[in-house]
């Protein structure tokens, strides 16, 4: 699922393979061991680089495959950015 425009949940359509991906390690930072920021902290975080036009939205679930270091669901957690190559996104699991 993701939402639209409006903020509406708009149920997926389906498994969408994209080719020519890359993801990175990321870093998260917990700054108390009692803030609700370090208890609602993503335990592992990653970026997302994906050519122009891929369809990458804000709370989208990514599969990187078993091959990959950093195999496993991520979810992407904020709205994709432009880079000169195409798109740039934050992922994170918990």
């Amino acid at each position: 699922m993701h939402r639209d425009a409006d903020g509406l949940l708009v149920p997926a359509s389906g498994p969408v393979t994209v080719e020519d991906c890359h993801v990175v390690p990321g870093s998260s930072a917990a700054l108390g061991m009692t803030d609700a920021v370090t208890s609602e902290a993503p335990s592992d975080a990653a970026v997302l680089y994906a050519p122009p036009g891929a369809p990458v939205r804000h709370r989208d679930m990514v599969e990187v495959p078993d091959t990959h270091p950093l195999a496993g669901a991520w979810m992407v957690e904020e709205t994709p950015a432009a880079w000169p190559m195409g798109l740039v996104a934050a992922l994170s699991r918990r």
